[in-house]
């Protein structure tokens, strides 16, 4: 039977090549957390920046999604590291499927809502499903209500809307609680392409209504694409 003999050298050369291999898992079970982090930080920065004007870090929400991405691919591509690193891959795995989480978690529906204004034209626009294409545009004096079939717990609405001149910059909100319209404030932003109105309590609501609905710049005729609700 022959013995294997390695020389001092050669030993020390497998040592180094596996640090280095241990090394480069560890930075690379890092990574996906690093990009976690940036993901869950780009969220937090949009949704301080929506609520203060002059609202200049809006456009950090679509890094949010990207960062996640890329930090799940790290995650998949290492994923034999998590038996050396464990803690260090779960917690990446786990701050980039957060990243993914929508700003508003629920239930979307808007089929079984009936929509009516003092401007029909184009208002089955808001509820075709379709967040490009044909728009609804309220003028200065126009109103929208949405009547639910039933008295329906809300967490918030989602409003897409074009993201050029035209772009939804303020309305004012009101909520049928099952006594009649009561204001539930004005909503003014400077986003683009989508606003999350998230109510700070889950509210019961028979129906809601939305008028004063101008552009980023005060203009009137926004261009909206669809509005969703989110319960």
């Amino acid at each position: 039977m022959k013995r294997m003999c390695f020389t001092k050298s050669e030993v020390e050369g497998e040592m180094y090549a596996m640090k280095e291999k241990i090394s480069t898992n560890k930075i690379l079970a890092s990574t996906s957390l690093v990009f976690g982090i940036l993901s869950l930080f780009s969220f937090v920065l949009y949704f301080y920046s929506a609520n203060h004007a002059p609202y200049t870090y809006i456009d950090v929400i679509f890094l949010g999604p990207l960062f996640s991405f890329i930090g799940i691919v790290i995650s998949i591509i290492t994923r034999k590291s998590r038996k050396i690193y464990p803690a260090l891959w779960i917690s990446g795995i786990i701050s980039c499927m957060l990243g993914y989480l929508d700003e508003i978690t629920g239930e979307y529906f808007n089929n079984n809502v009936v929509f009516e204004s003092n401007k029909s034209d184009g208002l089955e626009f808001l509820y075709d499903g379709k967040n490009s294409g044909n728009t609804w545009y309220p003028n200065k004096n126009t109103f929208l209500t949405m009547t639910f079939p039933e008295l329906t717990r809300i967490l918030g609405v989602r409003i897409n809307f074009d993201t050029g001149y035209y772009s939804l910059g303020s309305l004012n909100v009101y909520a049928d609680e099952g006594n009649g319209f009561i204001s539930y404030g004005k909503l003014t932003r400077n986003a683009n392409g989508t606003i999350y109105l998230k109510f700070k309590e889950p509210a019961d609501i028979r129906a809601l209504k939305f008028d004063g609905m101008l552009t980023t710049s005060g203009g009137t005729g926004p261009d909206i694409y669809e509005i969703t609700f989110i319960k």
